[in-house]
């Protein structure tokens, strides 16, 4: 069963069929047409309700390939929804079927807005490689710190790590640091899910002025 997210999609969803023949050569059906049924599952029996505009008549996308195909329009399926598509079609004289099994659903059903990660953030000396320790870092989610949402100060490893909630996650974040005997370019940002492909450990070197 493969499955369908409605709100990752463009608004047509695309179907598509090979036909080839008894020996596995690729040759147009004389009579096609796709018929897809909806069942939503709550009781014990088969509705066979087609959704509409079912049955749908492919158009032939490459010759060469054998590939048929029909757009639908995905305001035709709802989420939570379980879809067959029946592809009928007669080739060199034989008729042939064939189903396939979709479940629709959202994908935001699968997206816990309390779930949180932790971040962590360094600073290091580019000139010996060392941590910076006791250093401010304060980080805000606009370019002029208003929206502070973390302050604190850099451990003995110059680290910081604070967590933030998957819903409030921003594309980017801003840090401003402070300490006596360091120049800071500040603020320094960084586009949250580029750090170390994870979005949640960031480096960065700091030079004396």
């Amino acid at each position: 069963m493969k499955t369908l997210y409605l709100d990752l999609l463009q608004d047509h969803i695309p179907f598509f069929v090979q036909c080839t023949n008894g020996k596995g050569k690729i040759e147009n059906p004389s009579t096609y047409k796709l018929t897809i049924y909806e069942e939503d599952g709550e009781d014990a029996f088969f509705s066979n309700k087609e959704i509409s505009g079912s049955p749908f008549t492919p158009i032939n996308i490459n010759s060469k390939t054998g590939l048929w195909g029909v757009l639908i329009p995905k305001s035709a399926f709802r989420s939570g929804k379980y879809y067959l598509a029946l592809w009928e079609m007669k080739v060199d004289g034989i008729n042939s079927a064939k189903a396939e099994k979709y479940f629709v659903c959202n994908s935001t059903s699968f997206h816990n807005p309390e779930s949180s990660f932790t971040l962590i953030y360094r600073l290091r000396d580019e000139e010996t490689g060392k941590p910076i320790k006791v250093a401010r870092v304060e980080v805000s989610t606009d370019e002029h710190g208003h929206q502070q949402i973390f302050s604190g100060y850099t451990n003995n490893q110059g680290e910081i790590s604070f967590e933030i909630k998957q819903d409030l996650l921003p594309d980017q974040l801003y840090f401003w640091r402070k300490r006596n005997g360091f120049e800071f370019d500040n603020p320094d940002i960084q586009k949250v899910f580029d750090l170390d492909g994870t979005g949640r450990d960031i480096t960065s070197g700091i030079s004396h002025p």
